[in-house]
């Protein structure tokens, strides 16, 4: 729906723009189309089709080849090949974490550098997002929608967060799961 109704409405309000006699100007016109380029990144990232039909390593990929070739960010990955083994339900919902980690990444860290690695060990998996942002103290956070969607996905799957943030130093976020 956001991509098919909003997406075409602005399309159809870009169209109605160009009419001559409303006289808009051509930055006004990249102003819609930067709205519609956000609302299919948007629309792209919400779903979680990817993680049902590839796994979860490849739609972390795709998600992060679009986005860095959109926001100009480097991601580095690091991924377990046997992350399957978590089963689709927690996958998609590592996925969605991931999602809303890069999210607050693009809202308020203003990093250049992303990592993110999975592994196993010793009947552990750990997910390990790193940026390299302006960092934050994590004990001040109030009224972040972001960070509790994290803390609840995590909570749900069984898991526990550590977060590792310092401002000026960039964040790390923790997700630990018994496998």
């Amino acid at each position: 729906d956001l991509h098919d109704r909003l997406g075409g409405t602005l399309a159809a309000l870009k169209l109605a723009l160009r009419k001559p006699e409303n006289m808009v100007m051509e930055e006004d016109l990249s102003i819609i189309d930067s709205a519609v380029n956000e609302v299919r990144s948007i629309s792209h990232n919400l779903s979680t089709g990817l993680v049902h039909k590839y796994g979860l390593n490849e739609a972390v990929n795709q998600l992060f080849k679009i986005l860095e070739s959109s926001k100009g960010i480097r991601f580095t990955l690091y991924l377990h090949p046997e992350i399957g083994k978590l089963g689709q339900t927690v996958g998609i919902e590592l996925y969605r974490i991931v999602q809303e980690l890069v999210s607050n990444t693009l809202k308020h860290a203003k990093a250049t550098e992303v990592s993110l690695q999975t592994n196993f060990s010793d009947g552990i998996f750990n997910l390990i997002y790193e940026d390299n942002g302006v960092g934050f103290d994590a004990s001040k956070v109030q009224g972040g929608i972001g960070l509790e969607n994290v803390k609840r996905r995590v909570d749900k799957i069984g898991g526990e967060l550590h977060i590792d943030a310092e401002k000026g130093r960039g964040s790390i976020f923790i997700v630990e799961l018994k496998a």
